[in-house]
């Protein structure tokens, strides 16, 4: 799927350009007419930008991620023209189909058919994964709203990130695991780089707390349907039952949208649904699952807990959450804040650098991103070009909607209940 040209994304308008223009003043960059004028302007007068973002596949968060990404290009447009600066950002957006193999084409494509060098995405940490190696070897820039596999934090390349790695959902997890009394952990999940970071992050925090990681299940992310992975895992969990009692005893399920399918298979079996599940981050951007009423009922009887990073609001949230839901239709998940600010960072990374050139934008970006206020407020980047580290509020899936029970603050590696 492609689409070209200048996005216009949302029903909700406001006063964009003044927002956004006092919205700067607050961050850590006031920029005035003659910065943006000053800036490097193509012949055309226009900067075109790539985004890759999974619209079909096992991951639903592409579709938040583009209307966002669209929504915030057609806002910094809007302040560009409000300081006359002369140069407008296009997009072209391509489908990975949440698939690495598509990822790795479409950049291509991009870049050699297209002359981009600069990607908003990708969203999966498996497509970032994919790219990565492309993206250095071409001298390019990718800035990803959401890719948090911790393999991926990898100091002087030209990946940047505006969520923190994974390594802080697994010490959030293991720490509402040990409050939680469990002792033996039995895991199923997707065998690709953000599955393989969190399964090792929860797993290495959780030994280091005194529990035991029982055998787990990898499936791969192609897996059409989950029955045998699901009788699988009810065997290790009937052996660690006996050992520990079903009480002592939990599954986590790192996923994408197939949750959906290990949840309908799990409700078969009566000793799954006698200890408590825990789950990624990502299975709650899967706006499906609490609207499949099987699996939501299975979700719902373990009650099924994750860790979600808990991000601070900026100046623009608001307007942000009202645009997107109204072109959603429904509630939007903290993508669609990382993926506009995306759009709003690039673009004042160019105006940063006086440049289009990709490298000069890569380091502008850490300059822009330390203070800024937009859908969301930014401390900064670390050396590994990731947000720095947050604290993780804990949801719990309950009547069809993921409810905030709890906070975990890493500084002080407690548990607030709400």
């Amino acid at each position: 799927m492609e689409s070209r040209g200048k996005m216009k994304v949302g029903t909700v308008r406001m006063a964009v350009a003044a927002l956004c223009a006092a919205a700067l003043l607050t961050g850590a960059h006031a920029l005035d007419g003659e910065a943006a004028a000053g800036s490097t302007v193509p012949i055309n007068g226009s900067v075109t930008v790539g985004t890759l973002v999974s619209l079909t596949g096992t991951s639903s968060s592409g579709e938040e991620a583009e209307a966002a990404i669209n929504l915030g290009i057609s806002d910094f447009n809007a302040y560009l023209s409000e300081m006359g600066a002369g140069w407008q950002m296009e997009t072209i957006s391509r489908d990975t189909a949440t698939d690495p193999e598509v990822a790795r084409e479409a950049i291509r494509a991009l870049h050699e058919e297209e002359d981009i060098t600069v990607i908003l995405g990708p969203v999966t940490s498996a497509n970032v994964d994919a790219v990565r190696e492309y993206v250095d070897q071409n001298g390019m820039v990718s800035l990803s709203c959401c890719s948090s596999a911790p393999s991926l934090a990898i100091p002087d390349d030209g990946v940047y990130r505006l969520v923190p790695d994974d390594s802080g959902q697994g010490v959030a997890l293991s720490k509402v695991l040990e409050e939680a009394g469990i002792d033996a952990l039995v895991t199923i999940w997707r065998g690709d780089a953000y599955g393989d970071g969190v399964w090792m992050s929860v797993s290495d925090e959780f030994e280091e707390r005194g529990g035991v990681v029982y055998a787990g299940i990898r499936y791969s992310p192609h897996t059409p349907e989950m029955s045998q992975e699901v009788a699988l895992l009810n065997e290790y969990v009937k052996e660690a039952i006996v050992r520990y009692g079903a009480d002592r005893v939990a599954v986590i399920m790192i996923s994408f949208e197939e949750s959906r399918k290990i949840a309908r298979a799990a409700i078969q079996y009566d000793v799954l649904d006698d200890v408590r599940w825990f789950a990624s981050e990502s299975v709650t951007l899967d706006s499906g699952l609490p609207e499949d009423g099987t699996a939501s009922t299975f979700a719902e009887s373990v009650g099924l807990t994750a860790a979600e990073i808990l991000l601070a609001p900026g100046e623009r949230h608001g307007y942000v959450r009202e645009a997107m839901t109204a072109e959603l239709d429904r509630e939007p998940s903290v993508v669609v804040y990382t993926a506009y600010d995306s759009a709003w960072m690039v673009g004042l990374a160019m105006i940063e650098a006086g440049s289009t050139e990709a490298a000069r934008i890569g380091e502008a970006l850490q300059a822009v991103a330390a203070g800024y206020d937009g859908a969301i407020r930014y401390d900064g980047l670390n050396e590994s070009g990731d947000l720095l580290p947050t604290a993780h509020k804990i949801t719990r899936l309950m009547d069809g909607a993921w409810v905030q029970v709890g906070t975990y603050l890493a500084e002080t590696d407690t548990l607030a209940e709400n």
